[in-house]
This record gives C-alpha cells, sequence and structure tokens, in this order.
C-alpha cells in the first residue's frame, strides 16, 4: 500500500518543485524581487531584533513588550497600525445590546402602531394569540422608532456611560452630548466635573466664521486617528446638513451602522439620499449574517432578520421587510409577514397609484402562500386555516 501510495505521490511532488522552480526563475527575468526577503529601506540591512514597545493611550505607561524583526511582516502591520482609526467600538454600544435583547418586541410595537394609524384590526382568535399585548409606547428608545424620540435614546446612552464612573465612558457621554447638539447639558457636566474638554472649549468659542474653519481643521486632523471625536467637530459646523451628511457617509465606511443610524434618525429625513443608503447597507449585511448563520443558530438568524425587517419598515419597505421575514420558520415571524402585507397594500391604497397597488398585491399574495405552505409543513394547521380565513376576507390580500 505504502508503495503505491509513493509511486502516486512522487510525480505529484516533483512537479510541484518544477513549477515552484520556473516561477522563481521567471521573476528573477522579470526584474521582480522576493518579497520574503523585502526589509524596511529606512532600517539596516542586518538590523538585529527589536522589542517594540505598547503604550496605554491614556497613562502613556508601558503595558507590555512584544519581539519584532524587521522582516515584510513588522513592515506591514507598522504600516496599518499607521493609518488605522482609533475608533474600534460604537458609541451606542449599550443601546445596540438592548435592541438585539429586544428586537422582537420592538417590531411588534412599530406594525402594531402602523395598523393602529391604517385602522387595520385581526380578527381571528387564533392570529390574536400570537400577537402579545404591550403598551405602545415600547420602542421608545430604539433606532428604529419614531424620530421625536431619537434624542431620548442618546439621552439613555449618556446616562449610561456616566454611571459607569470610568474617565472613557464619561468622555463618551461628552461626545454624544454634542452630538445631540446638548451644548450647555456638555458645559454643566465639565463644570460640575471641574474638567475641561478640548472639543467643547473649541465649539463654544464665539466667533463663528473663524471657528468654523478651526473646527473643520480638526476635523481633518482626527477623522483617520479618532473617528467619532472628529465627528463631533464636523457636525458643529456651519454647514449642517452637509456637514451631517459627510459625517453619516465617513461612519458609513468604517461599518459604523449603528452609530451611522442614529445620526440619520437625528438630522435627516426618509427620503434623503443618504438616509435610504445607511438603513440599505445595513439591512444587506443583517440579512447576509442571518442566511451565514442559517441552521447553526437559529436563534440567531431570526435575531439577523428581526433588524433587517426593522431597517425596511424605517423606510416604508413594507414589502421587503415581509420577504425577508417570511422566509423564517418562526410562526410569529410568518404572521408579521403576513401583517406587513396588509400594511404595504393599504398605503398603496392610500396612494391612489394602480400600478403600486397591483404590486404590492402580488407581492402580498406570495408572502401569504409562503407562510400558509411553511405552517403546513410545520402542522400547524390552525394557523393556516387562520390565514386562508385572512386571506378570502380580504384582509390579507
Amino acid at each position: 500500500m505504502k508503495s503505491v501510495l509513493s509511486a502516486v505521490l512522487r510525480p505529484l511532488h516533483n512537479r510541484h518543485k518544477k513549477e515552484k522552480k520556473k516561477r522563481a526563475q521567471d521573476k528573477r527575468k522579470s526584474g521582480m524581487v522576493d518579497e520574503s526577503n523585502i526589509v524596511d529601506a529606512s532600517e539596516p540591512a542586518n538590523a538585529p531584533a527589536i522589542a517594540a514597545i505598547d503604550h496605554n493611550e491614556e497613562d502613556g505607561a508601558m503595558s507590555g513588550l512584544r519581539e519584532i524583526k524587521y522582516d515584510k511582516d513588522y513592515v506591514r502591520n507598522r504600516k496599518r497600525t499607521q493609518t488605522k482609526t482609533k475608533a474600534s467600538t460604537l458609541l451606542f454600544e449599550r443601546a445596540s445590546q438592548k435592541e438585539s435583547a429586544e428586537g422582537e418586541l420592538v417590531l411588534q410595537s412599530l406594525v402594531a402602531k402602523l395598523e393602529e394609524r391604517l385602522g387595520l384590526v385581526i380578527a381571528s382568535p387564533k392570529l390574536k394569540s400570537l400577537v402579545p399585548s404591550f403598551p405602545l409606547d415600547v420602542d421608545h428608545c430604539s433606532v428604529f422608532g419614531p424620530r421625536s424620540h431619537i434624542s431620548r435614546l442618546i439621552q439613555n446612552e449618556v446616562e449610561a456611560l456616566n454611571a459607569t464612573n470610568e474617565d472613557a465612558g464619561k468622555a463618551r457621554a461628552l461626545l454624544l452630548q454634542l452630538w445631540d447638539k446638548r451644548v450647555a447639558a456638555a458645559v454643566e457636566d465639565c463644570r460640575r466635573r471641574k474638567i475641561s474638554f478640548e472639543a467643547l472649549n473649541l465649539i463654544t468659542q464665539t466667533n463663528d466664521k473663524e471657528n468654523d474653519s478651526h473646527l473643520l481643521d480638526k476635523y481633518d486632523e482626527l477623522k483617520t486617528e479618532n473617528l467619532h471625536e472628529a465627528v463631533t467637530y464636523l457636525l458643529h459646523s456651519n454647514k449642517m446638513l452637509a456637514a451631517s451628511i459627510e459625517a453619516i457617509e465617513l461612519l458609513l465606511e468604517h461599518k459604523f451602522y449603528w452609530d451611522a443610524a442614529v445620526l440619520a434618525r437625528r438630522y435627516l429625513t426618509p427620503s434623503n439620499e443618504t438616509f435610504k443608503k445607511v438603513f440599505t447597507q445595513w439591512a444587506k449585511v443583517l440579512v447576509h449574517k442571518a442566511m451565514s448563520n442559517f441552521g447553526d443558530a437559529q436563534n440567531t438568524h431570526h435575531g439577523f432578520m428581526i433588524d433587517a425587517a426593522k431597517c425596511y419598515i424605517v423606510m416604508d419597505m413594507y414589502a421587503k421587510a415581509a420577504k425577508h421575514l417570511a422566509k423564517s420558520n418562526d410562526l410569529k415571524s410568518l404572521l408579521l409577514a403576513c401583517r406587513l402585507s396588509r400594511i404595504d397594500v393599504k398605503t398603496a391604497e392610500l396612494k391612489g397609484d394602480s400600478d403600486a397597488i397591483e404590486a404590492a398585491k402580488r407581492s402580498a399574495s406570495e408572502v401569504g402562500d409562503a407562510a400558509i405552505r411553511r405552517c403546513v409543513v410545520m402542522c400547524e394547521w390552525d394557523l393556516a386555516a387562520a390565514l386562508i380565513e385572512l386571506m378570502q376576507l380580504g384582509q390579507v390580500p
């Protein structure tokens, strides 16, 4: 057996060696350099190994040593460190965790509010049993909730950060207050704690024209090093709409979807293209994560799909939200998908656009059929019958 394997593998091994040798010869002929021996040109070729020191960002103390050699990995890692932004965590970390924990409740609340506004009801006892009873104002602290409550969401995060009694958390709280244009509150916090905050000092200068140039200079200086502080300077420049759009685009570029979404809800209208871009990109990322986790962790898949549906609801794209929810095996999600389809049809009817009405009815029929088939596969006969009854009554077209 060993001799047979040897006879099969030896020719492959020899061919691989020949190909590797030929590639090396071709590189030499074309003047290319083998990267395996590249060193930093600013260092001597025979430089010994050195100890690279990591410094604590706050107090400058040495926090550790690691041995690094002058090779291509060191050169590349050093270049990457020079351009890496210091913003590595969300400003709205607590709010994002709360949203993940209460995601389905917020979605139920959003759908219930839409049904109430449009005068839609659920008559079937079976379907009613799947709809949780809760106060309709539970979404006050959600980025997907009413726009009028976004300032309260920011304030909740500020209070949570101040309660940590950590200097880093309190600094982030001051940034958030400035994001919400609560300059007076930030000044009062600094006075009470007897501290000086550079961003606040620069923002509160009196000469508007000169101050604006200082803010933009500071933004250019920090946007590759401290993303959130750079955004703060930009938000307080004189060109409010253009500045907020640029700030949101910068956060979106670095994949801070939560932070970008909060600013979009705070400063932009749903008809704004940047607003749509934020929630469309975020929804696509969430759907991709949901499909990647399908079968491996159903709860994770379900959570991502719920958040993606909320992104589409914020943009009034109820049909897309319904189609994604209909892919779930969760009974409540199937019912939510049908309810969103009904909302989509009703909204189209109120607009009076015949093409939109036809498209909404066609989409709702597809979602309803998919939900019923899934109920049958899961042997949920009562739920399937209730959905069929709704369709026959015209409540879900």
